[in-house]
């Protein structure tokens, strides 16, 4: 696109426009950038609290009915595991001592307080739910971290378990060996191309005690960024899901 040219006042102040413009587009944010002070952890620059509003203004009667479900309690041995994005928290799993179960974020209606594994501390979370546009009377049902300005991504728990936050590099080159895909987010233009999303590894874990690796990760989709827990094969060679996770596709 050649800007125009600057004959008069009137037609410079286009230019100057045409150029705010510019600079505008080329400088929004998309998919993952990095927190530079929580050693590397992914930021996900989706404003989600914007999209949530959004979702839930579509029907505000129904997602009244969503946040007014009666949920799930937990068992005395069970604990969710949930992950973090721009400061809600959506359900992975429960863990029962013994394995992993479904979750779905009605277990959030019973819970005021949750455990971060990355900073070691306990955050109050307040329980959220919305309707969301995939089809008629779904809802998502989640929970937000109050008061807290925590954006990260990062894995939550109802009571602290045994996660790696720090893994070795023979554990991430085994990882990346596996999940090599590469992702063009968004829908950019020839001028605001920009390299590929990959998934990003946060921790890993054997939960359930088998012997065989346990990945926790966020994974890259076209429009959104999800997460995941996998276990390694028993050939070690693929990956199994356990839960996959992602706010805009449940």
């Amino acid at each position: 696109m050649k800007p125009p040219p600057l004959a008069n006042s009137g037609l410079a102040i286009m230019y100057l426009l045409w150029l705010l413009v510019l600079v505008k587009l080329l400088t929004l944010p998309l998919g993952l950038t990095y927190a530079q002070d929580l050693v590397d952890l992914p930021v996900l620059n989706v404003d989600l609290e914007s999209r949530i509003a959004v979702h839930a203004s579509h029907n505000e009667t129904a997602s009244q009915k969503c946040r007014e479900d009666s949920g799930k309690r937990l068992g005395k041995n069970e604990i969710l595991l949930a992950y973090s994005i721009d400061g809600y928290l959506e359900a992975l799993a429960v863990f029962d001592g013994k394995d992993y179960i479904p979750a779905d974020g009605r277990e959030f209606k019973h819970i005021n307080e949750m455990y971060n594994m990355y900073d070691n501390k306990w955050y109050p979370v307040t329980f959220d739910a919305y309707l969301t546009p995939l089809g008629p009377d779904r809802c998502i049902w989640c929970a937000k971290l109050k008061g807290s300005e925590f954006k990260a991504v990062s894995i939550f728990a109802t009571r602290p378990v045994k996660i790696d936050m720090s893994f070795d590099r023979k554990n991430q080159d085994l990882f990346y060996s596996i999940r090599s895909e590469c992702v063009n987010q968004g829908d950019p233009t020839p001028e605001m191309r920009r390299p590929c999303t990959k998934p990003q590894l946060v921790a890993t874990s054997d939960l359930n005690s088998n012997g065989r690796l346990e990945f926790w990760f966020t994974y890259p989709l076209t429009w959104d960024t999800g997460f995941a827990i996998n276990e390694l094969s028993e050939s070690g060679t693929g990956l199994l899901d356990i839960s996959v996770k992602c706010f805009d596709c449940d």
